[in-house]
């Protein structure tokens, strides 16, 4: 048995990882030990051990857990590697660079370990070899952006500036957004006496770290005494953004347009801080006063389309946002369809410069406007990559007879999607199937280090759709399965090409692609009506259950009182965590009749990063229960986004958890769920708005969902006010979460389809 592969897939070590992230270390360290008693013999998981007690500063038991490995795993140049860390943070400075050499004379590869060996030969003055080891892992991995900042450091540190500095821009070169590269070539242009150009520098520094105001006070000293470059003047409104500075960063916008009014994308930017701080209405009048360069903007129309509210004021605001897109939809098409518009570079910069994200969230049919809107994304693709655009052969079997899956995805990470669809990857039958992982995202976690582990091959290509598509190309696949079109624009692109003979949406972003080159909509039974097929373009498939295999949460430590959170005692709590653009006004009526017949009630709602539009809600609902005669200042709280520890504190402290309608929640839900939350939803018309309900239908617990309004708020009032079936609906939701936490029924499902479309095409 290999017990090193067989420990990752075990669902106690997503347990670990989970706590480890939170930062419950004591946790993280009980999940690891529990993993080491039926796998004593893993040298992998020894060392995963090992990495904990370093960062928990536990040196010494550090080291006996890498010496265990060693003794299981005698030439392992990882390990030799952790032994050389571990050895220099217990002052063994000798013994720790006699351990990097070892670890290098087992593997001449690990840049990992130069870098580590070649810091410690800095630290004991030894320059010579130091410059030697980083220059061999250049020699070895010339694109590592790493070694040049630490081959600049040691240049500055040996008063080598101008070599510092040329290093210095050589690894922003290879990782242009890197703060510490930033930091440090300020540092160097500050020695040789650049202090101007030092100061952007380090104001763009302190931007990276997120260091908001640190970084506005270096971006105004230097623009106070020079006109700056368009970035300067974008990070700088970034600053402002992020700190709620509204009147700040529209203002700057102001003055940066002025200066350069013939910056497309400066202009968009401001646009999209509008819509941001809830002036969408604004926004949409500014495109019509824009500069008359921009007029046959592609790029300027689609983004018009798109300037939807973050938060409607009213049902009708709805209505006239949909009918504007419709006909600025139409119009486009009927332009692009026209005009030789498809080939230009404008063209697929304006599909790839924003997505119709928001227009999911108004609670209504987007079948026929995903269906246009792919059209255009699909045209415009297949003009400017005819070499992608036409219908693929399906090759035959690999050489061991498996068919090869592909996973298109921009979140393969500590993300919803990479969470909701990881049982995929990590519950596949290996002997049937070959997997592949297109990663176009820039983020690198533990998360992201799974799906590596859990594929046959993970292939990390950002910010670049050619080399995304050729690679797919070349990789001669079965199937391709985009797991969420829509959230990202080069999703949305990568789907108007024909990359694979199968091709397939999963529900990372529940609704239809409206692409043609899209075969199948993979989606679950239980999140779906009778009626389904008829809001996609694809061909719908429905998996067992709820589709996945979901591992139960773990759940941290619960420390934290009500009133720690400025919540009574002796209230009903009604919690209510989704993102703030997922709640419709036509049902804030609900809370505040809610309000009035329990009247304990207390309802907690998390902020949206932009105070404008968690202010908008704030006054929504407090229109809502003026109409009844209450305050909703009694009643409720708009906290603003809580670290994950308060997250689960929050769930815990609450006696009811309140869904929203047009768009539910999914992982939220199966948190409550975890904790016996008892949870009010209503089961909807489209898959997006039914996903609690088809958890709680796997639970067999459908005594809270509601078939309308006037049954939620039925079920959400007898839930405050009967606490006898309150506690019953807990107990039974926590008794029957075997049913929904690690069921395997919906990979089961999943290969099947696979297996089955392969043998149809090959028939056809």
């Amino acid at each position: 048995m290999n017990q090193s592969l067989n420990f990752y897939r075990d669902p106690l070590y997503l347990q670990a990882l989970a706590a480890d992230r939170a930062g419950y270390e004591q946790m993280a360290l009980k999940n690891y030990r529990e993993l080491l008693e039926l796998y004593p013999k893993s040298a992998d998981l020894w060392l995963e051990l090992s990495r904990l007690y370093q960062r928990l500063q536990q040196y010494d038991r550090a080291l006996e857990a890498i010496e265990t490995s060693l003794n299981l795993s005698p030439n392992n140049a990882n390990a030799y590697h952790q032994l050389s860390v571990s050895l220099s943070q217990l002052g063994y400075l000798q013994d720790a660079i006699a351990a990097g050499w070892k670890a290098i004379r087992l593997n001449s590869q690990s840049i990992e370990t130069y870098l580590h060996l070649g810091y410690l030969l800095l630290e004991r003055g030894e320059f010579e070899q130091s410059e030697h080891i980083y220059r061999r892992a250049i020699a070895i991995a010339p694109q590592h952006y790493q070694t040049y900042l630490n081959l600049g450091h040691l240049d500055l540190i040996r008063e080598r500036t101008d070599e510092a500095i040329a290093l210095f821009q050589k690894a922003l070169q290879l990782k242009p957004r890197d703060p510490d590269i930033i930091y440090n070539l300020a540092l160097a242009l500050s020695a040789t006496g650049q202090t101007n150009e030092a100061i952007l520098y380090f104001a763009f520094a302190a931007y990276r770290r997120q260091q908001y105001n640190e970084a506005i006070s270096y971006f105004c000293q230097y623009l106070d005494t020079q006109t700056g470059e368009i970035e300067a003047y974008q990070a700088l409104a970034n600053c402002y953004q992020a700190l709620n500075r509204i009147e700040d960063c529209l203002n700057l916008y102001q003055t940066a347009i002025d200066l350069y009014p013939h910056s497309l994308d400066l202009y968009l930017n401001y646009l999209l801080s509008l819509q941001y701080f809830g002036q969408s209405d604004r926004a949409i009048a500014a495109i019509e006063q824009a500069n008359p360069s921009f007029a046959a903007s592609l790029i300027l129309k689609l983004h018009k389309l798109r300037l939807l509210p973050i938060l409607y004021r009213s049902q009708e605001q709805i209505k006239t946002c949909r009918n504007h897109f419709n006909q600025n939809l139409n119009q486009i098409l009927f332009k692009i369809q026209t005009t030789s518009e498809l080939r230009t570079k404008e063209a697929l910069q304006a599909i790839g410069s924003g997505t119709n994200f928001y227009l999911q969230y108004q609670g209504q049919d987007d079948t026929k406007i995903q269906s246009k809107y792919g059209e255009i994304v699909h045209q415009i693709m297949k003009a400017n990559y005819p070499q992608w655009g036409e219908k693929r052969l399906l090759p035959p079997l690999t050489q061991e007879g498996k068919i090869k899956i592909g996973y298109l995805s921009c979140c393969l990470q500590w993300h919803t999607v990479g969470m909701v669809f990881l049982g995929w990857l990590r519950e596949a039958s290996r002997d049937q199937f070959e997997i592949v992982c297109y990663d176009i995202g820039r983020k690198t976690d533990k998360f992201n280090e799974l799906f590596r582990l859990y594929s046959d091959r993970f292939y990390q290509i950002p910010n670049n759709l050619e080399a995304i598509a050729a690679k797919i190309t070349q990789d001669c696949l079965h199937i391709l399965v985009f797991l969420d079109i829509g959230m990202y624009a080069p999703m949305t692109q990568l789907a108007g090409l024909r990359l694979a003979p199968i091709q397939c949406a999963a529900w990372g972003h529940p609704v239809t692609s409206g692409s043609p080159t899209m075969d199948y909509f993979i989606s679950a039974d239980l999140l779906e009506p009778e009626d389904a097929q008829k809001h996609y373009t694809e061909t719908l498939i429905r998996l067992p259950n709820i589709g996945i295999c979901y591992p139960k949460p773990t759940i941290p430590p619960l420390r934290r009182s009500r009133s720690e959170f400025g919540v009574e005692e002796e209230a009903i709590v009604y919690i209510s965590c989704q993102s703030l653009f997922k709640y419709l006004p036509q049902y804030d009526w609900i809370f505040a009749e809610t309000a009035r017949q329990v009247e304990r009630a207390q309802f907690i709602f998390f902020g949206h990063p932009s105070s404008a539009i968690s202010q908008q809600f704030y006054n929504r609902l407090d229109r809502a229960f003026d109409r009844l005669g209450l305050k909703f200042a009694n009643f409720g709280k708009i906290l603003p986004r809580q670290s994950y520890a308060n997250y689960w504190n929050l769930l815990s402290i609450s006696d009811v958890a309140l869904d929203t309608f047009g768009f539910t929640g999914f992982l939220t839900t199966l948190d409550s769920v975890a904790l016996g939350l008892p949870i009010v939803t209503r089961s909807g018309s489209f898959m997006r708005s039914r996903q609690s309900a088809g958890i709680l239908k796997r639970l067999d617990c459908m005594e809270t969902i509601a078939a309308d309004e006037q049954e939620y708020l039925e079920i959400a009032v007898r839930l405050g006010l009967n606490s006898d079936w309150r506690n019953s609906l807990a107990e039974k939701i926590k008794r029957n979460g075997v049913n929904l936490f690690g069921d395997r029924a919906g990979v089961a499902g999943l290969e099947q389809f696979y297996r089955d479309t392969v043998r149809e095409n090959w028939v056809q």
